[in-house]
Order: structure tokens, then sequence, then C-alpha cells
């Protein structure tokens, strides 16, 4: 175990103010990562998708079942907020304008690679341009210090 001191640290001889805050500075890093940081994050299938939870209180939903490709929401902050807006998946928020509809929370997307969409999903189609992702299914899913979802996609 490493051991924090708060002696005077000196570089080459030279007491400087800089090797001063270098010598208080190490230490309380080297604290820092003595310390065990876990958390109880549990995974649930439901039937339209995985719901995580970290000690007990929602952190995010991975959505496969409502759109042309999956997308995690919401997204809860340490602090208990949501930290993506709501819109198209939650209407009539205060302060948010209904625009955009192909912006859902956090998903993969990209556009005009090969032939393929997947940016603007069912509410922009191209005729034979657009992508989906379709779930084809949940090898397993684990909870515990760490979570863990392996799913298969088409």
């Amino acid at each position: 175990m490493i051991r924090p001191s708060m002696k005077r640290f000196s570089l080459s001889g030279c007491n400087s103010l800089g090797a001063v805050f270098l010598g208080r500075l190490v230490p309380l890093i080297a604290l820092a990562f003595t310390f065990e940081i876990s958390a109880d994050v549990k995974i649930s299938e439901l039937k339209d998708r995985l719901r995580v939870e970290v000690e007990g209180k929602l952190f995010t939903e991975w959505r496969y079942k409502e759109w042309t490709q999956p997308y995690l929401y919401p997204i809860i902050g340490p602090n208990g907020e949501t930290v993506t807006r709501h819109y198209p998946i939650k209407k009539g928020v205060p302060n948010e304008r209904p625009d955009h509809p192909h912006h859902r929370s956090i998903r993969f997307t990209h556009s005009d690679v090969n032939g393929l969409n997947f940016w603007w999903g069912a509410s922009k189609e191209k005729a034979g341009y657009a992508a989906e992702v379709k779930l084809e299914r949940i090898e397993h899913v684990k909870s515990g210090k760490i979570g863990e979802a392996v799913f298969w996609n088409r």
C-alpha cells in the first residue's frame, strides 16, 4: 500500500515552489488510486429494452424496438439529472424545441457509407437508402460490480 506523505520534495537538490507543489500532489494522486471504486450494476431484460441501474437507480435504457436504430435513453448523470435532451422520445418538455426527430439521445450512426445511411431513420428516408439496425439475439446479461450485455445485431 502506498502511504501518502506530506514531506517536502525536491528535484536535484532544488527546493522550488514547483517541487513543493509536486511533492504534495503526487501523494494525493497515489492516495486516490488506493481506494476501490465500485458500484452495483443491474441489467434487466424487458420486452423491448435493456434497463441499466447503478446502485438501484436508473442510469439508462438500451431501446431497440421503438425505432429503426437502437439508442440509449435516458442518460442519467450522477446528480440525477438527464444529460441528453428528451425530444422526440418525450414531447412537450419545457425549453426543448420539437426539431430533429432523428436525434435520439445517444446512438450509433453514420451517413453516406457504401450506399447506406444510418443517420436519417424513418422520418427522412430516401428510397433504397435508409438502413436499420435490428436486434438478432441477446446472448447474455450479467449484473454485479461490472454490468455486461452481449447481443447480436444485423
